[in-house]
């Protein structure tokens, strides 16, 4: 008795990792077997029942699990081997019996009345399974042990990769904010995945049949992928479209010019909002009248002696990644013309009676040339007109009337132009000799 229990604790269970055990089960037997084959089991004394303790289950005197041997294949036999107990008494192996189910792919397989339960035939109904043998032993006095061998896989017919039936196709408005379906079928029996791509790059999380585009969509080739699968082949179906651009942003509060119109003088432009949502870019460019003025397009503009008496503006762009880009225009500004300086020079302060007298005539003002009408004035009273033409910088030499002897205090008076404002001279004395 020393001996059997020492032998309990020698038990190995490294031979137990292909076989699926499980000790004190319930087992409908599929098929019962009193003995095991002659070949699995050999002839044992009969030796009297040794007393046992209570308790005791066949999984501590198991050496070898069942097995299954042969080729696999259809029409090709398998035998099951019946598990080994050599540590269980001898006059107990006597006594053993098993209940012997075969199984595809984990499903019983029923066997034909009187058919030897060690050994099994696959036929055309068994292609492509995994074939196992489940083995249920007991024996007095011990728990019922349920075992199950490793499994062989048998070869089944040659697969081949799905068919399309419909190839795919995408429906819907192809512009950024709108969704998209696509759908392809494969043949019965296919399972179907789906991968919508941008630019030949898979979309993270975009698997499903529909798709909403995104802006990052926007002008660039978006593909809806199809992938039949039977087991490890693989057919796929793609159609491909192109999103246009989302509908321009609208200004709602309007862009504005501040700041104060004068020469010299900086003037500023902000865009306002917008509709829509995320991060816009905003550009600008300036204007005088309806002409964009050349490099204008900062977000602010010095004004110039040119844009003297003008109306500036400025037209604001606003853009969003995927939209057509929108515009607005802020009202304009009317720059304050430029002021002037008209100057008078005499050549020469005194003439004789019957001379003309020589009048040099400068005008000038800020950024730009003045040019237009120039009255001389002799005490207050208008003696002539002149004109200073943009091709004189400003500058004019002129001959003034016949003027009679005596002092004569003139000025002259600039009229001002669309530019320009007008202004007046500092008085300068002319002296005309009476003849000796």
């Amino acid at each position: 008795m020393q001996s059997y229990q020492r032998a309990l604790g020698a038990v190995a269970t490294a031979s137990l990792i292909s076989t699926g055990l499980v000790a004190g089960s319930a087992v409908t037997p599929a098929h019962a077997v009193p003995p095991a084959p002659a070949s699995a089991l050999p002839g044992l004394p009969d030796l009297p029942l040794p007393e046992l303790p209570g308790g005791l289950d066949l999984l501590s005197m198991l050496t070898n699990p069942p097995k299954l041997e042969g080729v696999p294949g259809i029409g090709s036999p398998l035998t099951l081997l019946a598990p080994v107990f050599d540590l269980l008494p001898i006059n107990l192996q006597k006594l053993l019996s098993f209940d012997v189910s075969w199984l595809c792919d984990g499903s019983l397989i029923t066997l034909p009345a009187g058919a030897d339960p060690w050994k099994f035939v696959p036929t055309q109904a068994q292609e492509g399974c995994q074939m196992a043998a489940k083995v249920t032993t007991t024996v007095l006095g011990f728990l019922p042990l349920e075992m199950i061998t490793g499994a062989l896989q048998l070869p089944g017919a040659e697969a081949t990769a799905p068919k399309v039936v419909t190839a795919a196709a995408i429906t819907g408005t192809a512009k950024v904010g709108e969704a998209l379906t696509g759908a392809a079928q494969f043949e019965d029996g296919a399972t179907t995945t789906y991968q919508w791509l941008r630019s030949g790059v898979p979309i993270p999380g975009a698997t499903a049949a529909t798709y909403t585009v995104t802006p990052e969509d926007g002008l660039k080739a978006l593909t809806f992928k199809a992938t039949g699968a039977k087991g490890d082949l693989t057919t796929v179906s793609t159609a491909e479209v192109t999103p246009a651009l989302g509908a321009a942003p609208t200004s709602i509060s309007g862009a504005t010019v501040s700041g104060n119109p004068v020469i010299g003088r900086t003037l500023s432009v902000t865009p306002g909002t917008w509709s829509g949502t995320g991060p816009m870019q905003f550009t600008y460019q300036w204007m005088r009248g309806q002409q964009a003025i050349f490099g204008a397009t900062e977000s602010t503009y010095v004004v110039q002696g040119a844009d003297a008496g003008q109306q500036l503006w400025a037209v604001v762009t606003g853009t969003r990644t995927g939209y057509e880009p929108g515009r607005a225009g802020t009202d304009p500004v009317t720059v304050a013309k430029a002021s002037t300086t008209v100057k008078l020079a005499l050549p020469k302060k005194k003439i004789a009676k019957g001379a003309k007298g020589v009048l040099k005539i400068r005008l000038a003002a800020s950024g730009l040339k003045p040019a237009g009408k120039v009255t001389v004035l002799d005490r207050g009273k208008a003696i002539k007109n002149y004109t200073v033409r943009a091709s004189d910088n400003g500058a004019r030499t002129v001959n003034l009337p016949k003027l009679k002897p005596g002092k004569h205090k003139l000025r002259a008076v600039y009229a001002g132009s669309a530019t320009t404002a007008g202004s007046r001279s500092a008085q300068v004395v002319l002296t005309v000799l009476k003849k000796k």
